[in-house]
């Protein structure tokens, strides 16, 4: 860590909280120079931020990592769900959002009243739940954002691996893998490496019927019915700016330099650009009409994620950079939305910063 750049970083997280888009906010950058990585965070690096949806680009690597997993298709992968609309879709179009599944249903919806959810049940109502136009593979279906797509593909992977669910799977194989344990996790799984990890998770909603105000627990409802403390494919895993950094580094060492862990992934494929849409597997690319959350300067080859909690990571090859921005602007309602009009500004000055190291 160049405590150089700490400053810089303190003044942009302040500045979050200070506009009011969050209540809590860090933010850090990693940059490749020479073959050396050099990173930066604001002062509280020690903070776990649920990261919503940034668990998605994690679930999708995780898959990449599974020999034959993108292509074997969910009535395969998933034998209970051979009868579904979607069985004979590839687990790539999953994680691509091609699968033809809406966006989402609430399949948490027997917990709001004090009853269980059956995990088999809700999988089914999700894998029968297209959106309007989905066509039958092997055709494809335009691209629609898809929570539940990455419920299944978490599902297929926790079952290619022989672990209990998706959050096992990504800890027990591409967490450990990267060295990343101490820092990203699922709500069971830092608590178990982690003494002091009630402290460290910061709060999120106040939802009623779960309690209260959530802390070291999910904010996705579905996951929370789903997985309770481990992870679902498209929701579930907390971690630190330096955690979501490093997971970052290891993907543009991989995509860009074939080094390090993921240099065997099919990068090219994981990547690959549609005519419908920005989506790829398990990350969007910068939007083609010029306004992105990654800012003006991220290049045209830029990915990233957001996730709902008030998270966001973009990595540019071109400037071999990658910046993070943790908050919880759902804290203590998602009524929230000053972040929506920040995001790209400060990832902007994030790789300004960034460009300077």
């Amino acid at each position: 860590m160049h405590d150089t750049f700490e400053g810089s970083l303190n003044t942009i997280a302040e500045a979050v909280v200070r506009r009011g888009a969050a209540p809590m906010a860090a933010c850090g950058f990693a940059r490749r120079r020479n073959g050396q990585w050099i990173s930066s965070f604001s002062q509280d690096n020690t903070a776990f931020f649920d990261l919503a949806s940034l668990t998605k680009p994690f679930t999708a690597v995780a898959c990449a990592l599974v020999p034959n997993l993108l292509d074997r298709p969910l009535g395969e992968a998933l034998p209970q769900l051979a009868s579904a609309p979607v069985a004979r879709r590839a687990i790539a179009d999953f994680l691509s959002h091609r699968s033809g599944l809406a966006a989402h249903v609430p399949l948490f919806l027997a917990a709001v009243s004090g009853g269980a959810v059956s995990k088999e049940n809700a999988l089914r109502e999700a894998a029968s739940s297209l959106h309007e136009g989905a066509r039958e593979a092997p055709f494809p279906s335009h691209a629609v954002y898809s929570d539940l797509g990455y419920i299944l593909a978490g599902e297929a992977l926790a079952m290619a691996t022989r672990t209990a669910n998706a959050g096992a799977a990504l800890e027990e194989g591409l967490l450990r893998s990267l060295d990343l344990g101490l820092h990203v996790g699922t709500a069971q799984g830092l608590c178990a490496r982690h003494r002091d990890a009630a402290s460290r998770f910061v709060p999120t909603e106040s939802t009623p019927w779960r309690g209260g105000v959530l802390r070291g627990a999910v904010h996705d409802d579905n996951a929370w019915a789903l997985t309770g403390s481990s992870a679902s494919g498209h929701a579930g895993l907390f971690g630190t700016v330096q955690g979501v950094l490093q997971f970052a580094s290891a993907v543009l060492d991989g995509w860009i330099y074939s080094d390090g862990s993921l240099r065997h992934l099919p990068f090219g494929r994981l990547l690959e650009e549609h005519r419908d849409s920005t989506w790829r597997m398990g990350f969007d690319g910068k939007s083609r009409d010029g306004s992105s959350t990654a800012g003006q300067t991220a290049s045209a080859r830029s990915i990233g994620h957001l996730g709902f909690t008030g998270t966001s990571l973009w990595i540019d090859p071109d400037r071999c950079a990658a910046t993070v921005l943790l908050t919880n602007r759902v804290h203590p309602s998602r009524e929230f939305q000053g972040l929506r009009d920040l995001r790209g500004v400060v990832h902007e000055a994030l790789f300004a910063v960034a460009d300077r190291a």
